[in-house]
């Protein structure tokens, strides 16, 4: 698979438990076995209130004590953190402040991997938008519908 240019990763929830105990040490782990591309940032979005710095401390001691063994790894854990970087965002307060507008979205499944879209994929895709129910139903339920079918024709 190939690794993208540039990457923003935005973590909604960035301050809670998930976020330090799972995502972002995921994420460091990534970073040491060089699966992130060399330009990537990572922002938490948190009701908690952090500056950047004082977020990346946090998430520096929460990979150290969830991670896997960092003891060797204090270069890599200091440039990780320099990718850290945190907003204080309450989606239950109104107007938190943020200024949403659209924004192209030109993705291309080949760009990832280099081919087109299996063509299994794309049926299954094109089914699903047109509203193929059977793709959605239990056994059961087709063959109920079936013999419903079978009894009245």
């Amino acid at each position: 698979m190939k690794k993208p240019d540039n990457y923003i990763f935005v973590i909604f929830g960035g301050s809670g438990d998930l976020s330090k105990r799972k995502l972002v040490p995921a994420l460091f782990n990534l970073c040491r076995d060089g699966l992130l591309p060399a330009d990537y940032v990572i922002i938490g979005l948190g009701r908690k209130d952090y500056t950047d710095e004082s977020y990346r401390q946090k998430m520096i001691e929460s990979i150290k004590h969830h991670g896997r063994n960092t003891s060797n790894d204090q270069h890599i854990l200091e440039d990780f953190s320099r990718h850290l970087y945190y907003h204080q965002f309450d989606m239950n307060q109104p107007g938190a402040g943020f200024n949403i507008k659209n924004v192209g979205m030109d993705f291309h499944y080949s760009d990832l991997i280099g081919e087109g879209i299996p063509e299994a994929y794309e049926r299954l895709l094109l089914d699903s938008l047109l509203g193929d129910g059977t793709l959605y139903a239990r056994a059961d339920g087709v063959e109920a519908a079936a013999q419903l079918k079978s009894i009245s024709s």
